[in-house]
């Protein structure tokens, strides 16, 4: 039987109440300790706190997502793909937003 191990490195930003503005360098400083030709994808999860209209922080959680995404297609080349969602409110991430790099995968397998 041989299992493949999805490896990722994940990041958090962090955004002020109410808003989808964030602070880039905390998104490069991130970038900086991944080599891009180790990245096989990103994936990104926008969420909100529960305080709010539970349609307001699905709008914020999306909006939280997609303003990471627009920063990453600027900063990736383009051949690694950006997938995002937003969750709306989550009590564990609260006012952040997960990246999650994906790595390419290895080509050795464990065998069990």
């Amino acid at each position: 039987m041989y299992f493949h191990v999805l490896l990722c490195v994940s990041c958090r930003i962090f955004f002020e109440v109410n808003s989808f503005s964030f602070q880039k360098k905390e998104l490069t400083d991130c970038l900086k300790k991944i080599p891009l030709e180790l990245i096989a994808s990103v994936n990104i999860i926008g969420s909100a706190s529960p305080d709010g209209s539970k349609i307001f922080n699905e709008i914020l959680a999306i909006n939280r997502a997609q303003a990471i995404t627009n920063e990453l297609t600027k900063q990736l080349p383009p051949e690694i793909k950006i997938y995002s969602e937003g969750v709306g409110v989550d009590r564990f991430w609260r006012r952040s937003t997960v990246i999650k790099f994906i790595l390419k995968e290895n080509k050795n397998s464990i065998l069990v």
